[in-house]
């Protein structure tokens, strides 16, 4: 491997660390980064956030149906 995963390869990684909120969002972001000029730290920066929220999200619904 020359160490640049395709994205294919990093949704695939993300889903072994069970960051789901991330998988869902990696396309949306990379678009948004690409169109509103946002650098590493501002993406690398709303991953983690996207996952928090689906966390959240979740855990409200499953406390909700409880």
């Amino acid at each position: 491997m020359n160490g640049v995963l395709t994205l294919p390869e990093f949704q695939k990684r993300l889903k072994e660390f069970k960051l789901s909120g991330m998988v869902k969002t990696l396309e949306l972001r990379l678009k948004q980064t690409e169109e509103d000029g946002l650098g590493c730290s501002e993406f690398l920066a709303l991953l983690p956030e996207d996952e928090i929220n689906q966390r959240t999200d979740n855990r409200r619904k499953r406390l909700k149906n409880t």
